[in-house]
Parts: C-alpha cells; structure tokens; sequence
C-alpha cells in the first residue's frame, strides 16, 4: 500500500553503482594520438579504438578503472589528439562514454601490455555514521524515521587515484543523493582532489531517509558495467595499478547486525614484480639471416616474445605462450608479421613472462 514501508528482507533491494575518480597525470608520448597508429607504449584511447575496436587509454591490455580515469580527464575538452575522443569529432562528449561503458571490463585482443600491472588486494573501504573524523568507525546507527548520510572512508590506499564501488541498502531505506568530498566536476561523479594519503580519507557520503525503526543495512558492493560486475577496487597512479580492497565493511542500522565485511580471497595479495630475470641470448649477433633466440627461465608461465624497431613498434611477435622453467629456444627469420624481409638496422628482443620484469635487449640485422 502506498505510504506504508516495506519491510527489511534480503530479497529488497536497492543497488547504486558509484565510481570516484581522482586526477590522473598523462605520461608524455612522442607517439600522435589520432593517427589511427596504435604504437608501443601509446597512451590514446582514440588509436586503439579504431585499431582493436576496444578504447584502451593506458595500453595494458584491459579496459579498467584506470582508463575510466585517463578518460575522466579528457571530458568535456575540444580538440585534436584527445585520447577520449573516441568518435573523432574533436570534442569529448557523451557519445563518447556510452562508447567507453560499453567496452569497460573488455580485454583488448592481440595487445601487447606496455607495462606490467602487480594487481592485488590492499586498503579498506567502510562505512561510518560519524562526520567529522574519519578516523573513527562509526557503524552501526541507531534512528527514527529521517534523512541520514553514511560516510564512504578509505584508507591504507597511497597515491589513490580512482575508487569504485556500489551500495546496496535494505527494504526501508531508500538512497536520496550522493555527495562527494573535494570538487564535484562532472555530473557523471568525478571529483578532482589535490592530494590523498593512506590515512583514513573520506571520499564521499550516501544520503538515504529511512523509513521506519526496523533494523535495516547499507553494503558496499560490485559495480555492475558493461555487462561486468567490477568488485569494489582502487587504482594507484603512478604506477597505474589497479588494486581489490583487502576489506570491505558495510553499517547496520537500528540494531541490525552489520552484515559481514568481506576481505580478498587466499592468493590475492599483492605481487610486486620481483625476483629472478629471464636471460636471452641471440646468435649470431649480428645476424645477416635467421637468428636463435636463445632463453634460460628462472620459473615456467606465459611468455612473450617480440622483435621490435627502435622507435618501439612491434615488428614481428614470435611467441604467445606457455613455456617451462630452464632453456628454451626461439627462431627467427629475420622477417616481419607481414612476412616481408626486414631492412638492416638495430632491433630489440622484448620479452615479457610472469611476475618479472621485462626484458629487452638490441639484436643486430645485416644484410
């Protein structure tokens, strides 16, 4: 019946998505964004829409919360060599975000990852009722029927950059606003701030009316986007990494037990990209033919293997595959992707593997 509050059940629910994005810096390119090139190590959204069909802003491989942010910068600008131009109009408008929602989550095909991402788990999120001290952990209320507004507290996060996350309330609350802390800049919810530490930091606040005194619940939960549901998760820029929360707490309200925080699963730590590198040795070097590539790894997974020109495009990809721990061997017939005969000059080998960093060394072509 109208006017009367449903009650509290599980099976009611309300679902706010909400993304937060910081400012990000640009990384200098000597590449053109908007040459419809996608070059090594190109920060453009624009060329790698129109090359692999997915707006991939800062060329690792996926479009995530980080491109969310790069593409956050761009919006609204007019211009050439917009990264976030993605229909080519010289302005970064609407149209240009339902393209990037989208593709957001997608992998981008035949991508080869500028950098490697040490993707984990580290920082907290939470909700507090307090709002004057981010520092306490203030969740549980006690209320009649109001308006209220929950605190979104993170911290643990150094150089944050960018936060998504969702809330999901019970059956007699309903979400009224959300507001942010620092300077609201884009009705879309980004907000640039001059600086944000690991200490507890809010981040913005969710006002909800509650409508009765029955005990109720506010989460915090996955962004459903593009078809994916991205769990809560913070990016640090530099160096551009995305991280999952170590732990998610939510609030109760009016005696509810506050439902479980949750925390990231067993393996999901945070992998710097450390220890033993992989060697290469090409023969000959210099090379007037085909060349041996010639690998001794320190631990078996995924290998890369690229021939490169100086500029850093790649030339020719050799190898996209499992490989055991110890020496292997790679050929190369001195020729391009397009099967065409390379010209003399200086090349590089690239090779990138699992947890270490990558590796390239200048390869030699005479003829």
């Amino acid at each position: 019946m109208e006017g009367t509050p449903s009650p509290p059940s599980p099976a009611v629910l309300r679902l706010l998505p909400f993304i937060l994005l910081f400012f990000l810096p640009s990384p200098s390119s000597a590449q053109t964004c908007g040459d419809h090139v996608w070059s090594a190590c190109e920060w453009c959204g624009r060329d790698a829409y129109l090359v692999t069909g997915e707006p991939e802003l800062d060329h690792d491989c996926d479009v995530d919360v980080t491109d969310f942010a790069l593409f956050a910068q761009d919006y609204g600008l007019v211009g050439p060599g917009l990264s976030g131009d993605l229909d080519g109009n010289q302005w970064v408008t609407a149209m240009d975000f339902g393209i990037f929602v989208a593709h957001f989550g997608h992998a981008v095909p035949s991508c080869d990852p500028c950098i490697l991402y040490a993707e984990g788990c580290g920082g907290t999120i939470r909700l507090t009722f307090t709002p004057d001290d981010p520092e306490v952990d203030d969740d549980m209320l006690t209320g009649d029927p109001g308006l209220y507004t929950a605190y979104v507290v993170v911290e643990d996060c150094p150089d944050l950059a960018a936060v998504v996350w969702g809330c999901r309330v019970s059956g007699n609350i309903t979400i009224g606003n959300i507001h942010h802390e620092g300077l609201l800049y884009l009705a879309a919810g980004t907000a640039f701030v001059p600086s944000l530490t690991a200490a507890p930091t809010y981040v913005g606040g969710i006002q909800f009316q509650l409508l009765d005194t029955q005990p109720g619940w506010l989460e915090i939960v996955a962004v459903e986007m593009g078809g994916h549901a991205i769990e809560p998760s913070w990016s640090a820029f530099p160096p551009g990494r995305t991280m999952r929360f170590a732990r998610v707490a939510h609030a109760g309200v009016n005696g509810a037990p506050r439902p479980d925080g949750t925390t990231c699963p067993s393996g999901c730590e945070d992998r710097a990209l450390s220890g033993p590198r992989p060697a290469i040795r090409c023969v000959p070097n210099p090379a007037a033919g085909s060349a041996r590539l010639l690998l001794d790894l320190p631990r078996s997974g995924m290998v890369h293997a690229r021939i490169c020109d100086p500029s850093g495009r790649i030339v020719r990809k050799l190898h996209d595959g499992f490989l055991a721990s110890g020496q292997s061997r790679i050929d190369w017939n001195g020729r391009s992707d397009e099967a065409l005969v390379l010209p003399s000059g200086i090349y590089f080998v690239q090779l990138d593997t699992q947890g270490a960093e990558r590796v390239r060394i200048p390869l030699i072509r005479i003829r």
